[in-house]
């Protein structure tokens, strides 16, 4: 028996009038995505992964950056909205989709039960029975009126908040982030409003955390960009010159 509790609010019906290229562009970049590859692409630097807030906001309000003191550890038998995010993103590719899934303790009254979903995107395709522990989702945004390119901070990169969860957690436990686990598609994959996927690695995955004595921490891992130093006296000690 699966913990998650179905919110009819979050299930209401997609608006009829959809531009049919983006539809078309979403199902391709995704549900029809060719099998993963070793190359990186524009979001190599790029999270994805969750934060914490015991209220709910908008899903426009302003997003953090990863380098924000943001919250990923909780307490048991409190409430709260756990919002999934890329961070990191970047900005002159932006951001139109994610797809990922999510692993937690799927018995009820035992670690994290999930409540309810909702998106934050254009559209979603969601596994059925999503979310659900082990299961996955596309979430996609109009790449050509909605394009993801907030920057929190400058030099921070794109902050594109995807959706929120609203649970709560009964015994130690942990809501990850994880790989699809598909055989053509077995990544997390974020999408720029380009059409072009960025397979990203399972170190840039994030996770929140739930205990009362603080022995289950969260992870939001925020991947800093090496800059090489081509200062003249850079170049010098890399050709071996004092």
């Amino acid at each position: 028996m699966l913990s998650f509790r179905e919110n009819p609010a979050a299930n209401g019906v997609e608006p009829n009038v959809m531009k049919y290229a983006f539809l078309l562009t979403a199902l391709v970049m995704f549900a029809f995505a060719a099998p993963a590859r070793a190359q990186r692409g524009v979001h190599e630097h790029a999270t994805v992964g969750l934060y914490l807030t015991e209220d709910s906001r908008s899903c426009d309000a302003s997003p953090p950056a990863c380098s924000d003191n943001v919250r990923v550890t909780g307490e048991l038998g409190l409430p709260y909205y756990a919002y999934l995010c890329v961070l990191k993103g970047d900005r002159a590719g932006g951001v139109a989709g994610i797809q990922f899934a999510i692993d937690y303790d799927p018995a009820p009254q035992s670690g994290v039960d999930v409540w309810s979903w909702v998106k934050c995107t254009d559209l979603e395709f969601p596994q059925s029975g999503f979310p659900a522990s082990g299961l996955r989702n596309v979430i996609t945004w109009d790449f050509t009126r909605n394009c993801q390119d907030y920057e929190p901070a400058a030099g921070e990169g794109v902050t594109a908040v995807g959706g929120y969860f609203y649970l709560t957690a009964y015994s130690n436990d942990r809501l990850s982030v994880i790989p699809v686990g598909l055989p053509n598609i077995p990544d997390v994959l974020v999408t720029d409003c380009g059409a072009a996927e960025t397979h990203i690695d399972a170190d840039q995955l994030g996770h929140v955390g739930f205990s009362d004595d603080g022995s289950v921490t969260g992870n939001l891992p925020c991947v800093e960009i090496t800059i090489e130093d081509k200062t003249w006296g850079g170049i010098k000690q890399s050709l071996g010159h004092d």
